[in-house]
């Protein structure tokens, strides 16, 4: 299958076990609320560049004060870098694209949408938008084409979801969870 890599998520949190500290700890020493810091260790939000830094530096004071210098400030944001850089192939701006005209074609809102994946309406919109990708993008699209097929209820919306699937194979790739709910014959038979 793809190659294997360590999300930000399981990074933080190893880093979290190797200095046996708690999120309240790191929160003192990067100046991350604690809240925030728990949504990053959860998976549900991935900071930006700004945020990486502050928690490499609190990580790196952290790991000073136990005597684990081969933890450093440099170390760890080229982990975190790693963590968060999208896989190899991964086309943002396709996925963006795709993701807006699949919305836009049902009329669907970040709020409804946020509310089914559990998520912040405003993280949603700076995906959509491209300032952020899901941790977990294959994960994500999944979830986005459960709610869109949940929500196909005529003949005329399921042959506008095939549109956009027979019409864009990058599409197909994307949705792919479609091409086993809604086979083209299927599709072709309404």
């Amino acid at each position: 299958m793809g190659e294997w890599f360590v999300t930000f998520q399981e990074l933080l949190n190893d880093y979290l076990t190797q200095l046996g500290c708690t999120a309240r700890e790191l929160s003192a020493a990067s100046g991350i609320s604690a809240p925030v810091i728990s949504r990053y260790r959860g998976g549900s939000h991935s900071p930006d560049l700004t945020q990486c830094r502050k928690l490499a530096a609190g990580i790196a004071a952290l790991a000073a004060e136990r005597g684990l210098e081969e933890i450093t400030r440099e170390s760890v944001e080229s982990a975190f870098r790693d963590a968060l850089t999208c896989p190899e192939g991964f086309d943002r701006k396709r996925f963006c694209h795709n993701l807006n005209e699949l919305l836009d074609a049902f009329s669907i809102g970040n709020t409804e949408l946020a509310r089914y994946l559990s998520y912040d309406a405003s993280y949603l919109s700076r995906i959509r938008s491209g300032q952020r990708t899901p941790r977990d993008t294959a994960a994500f699209a999944l979830s986005v084409g459960r709610f869109v097929a949940r929500r196909c209820q005529s003949v005329g919306e399921l042959e506008q979801l095939g549109a956009l699937i027979r019409n864009d194979t990058h599409f197909l790739h994307f949705f792919g969870y479609y091409q086993h709910l809604f086979p083209v014959s299927t599709l072709d038979s309404h």
